[in-house]
């Protein structure tokens, strides 16, 4: 999560994580001073949580190397079929979005239909007409696992599902710290707030705020 510094300004670091109310159900958790580049807590080095809505930052990570902000995604229903029932939701219909759309549709409300659409859209791009749906989410993973690896995130498997749905997928907290700084450079909002960067991963579950 990205704190603002009026939240955390009466936590003394020194003496506990207490204060942070982690979960109890929390695997790894870090906090990260943007502002002096350094971490101020970091546990669970040796776990692997489930990535869950967290596979959206990498996804928007190499999004970002394919599309512009300002590209517009058209949305059909064949793609949102695909995504898995019962799943978090931006309730996309179909019709015309702007990839920024799209990207904050991902992260605010953690849609996965969003997800799945930006990597239809990135696949449709480059592969051409004339394939299914699913081959489309297909070939955006293959690639997409080509990236993690080219970029150095060796910790992270996000199998066949852009959303993080995937029970099977997993990842590392040195990864999702990476990505999430990155992102949190990249402007991706238009502005930037706090001066803290908070993390906790628990075995089904991520938390996150931008």
């Amino acid at each position: 999560m990205i704190f603002l510094r009026m939240c955390i300004k009466k936590i003394d670091f020194q003496l506990s994580t207490n204060e942070l109310n982690i979960p109890q159900d929390a695997l790894s958790f870090s906090v990260y001073d943007i502002e002096q580049g350094e971490y101020l807590f970091y546990e669970g080095d040796s776990q692997l949580p489930t990535v869950a809505s967290l596979a959206k930052l990498f996804v928007i990570d190499y999004a970002l190397t394919k599309v512009n902000l300002e590209d517009v995604i058209e949305v059909n229903q064949e793609v949102l079929d695909l995504v898995p029932a019962g799943s978090s939701l931006a309730n996309l219909k179909v019709g015309k979005y702007t990839v920024k759309e799209i990207m904050e549709a991902m992260l605010v409300p953690s849609g996965n239909d969003a997800a799945y659409s930006l990597a239809y859209y990135i696949a449709k791009n480059e592969l051409g007409e004339g394939y299914t749906a699913t081959e489309y989410i297909n070939y955006f993973m293959t690639e997409l696992s080509e990236y993690l690896i080219e970029e150095g995130y060796s910790k992270t498997n996000l199998y066949n599902d852009p959303s993080g749905a995937a029970m099977s997928a997993d990842t590392h907290l040195d990864d999702i710290n990476r990505v999430a700084l990155k992102l949190y450079n990249y402007h991706f909002s238009g502005r930037k707030s706090g001066k803290i960067a908070f993390l906790s991963l628990s075995k089904n579950h991520t938390r996150y705020l931008y």
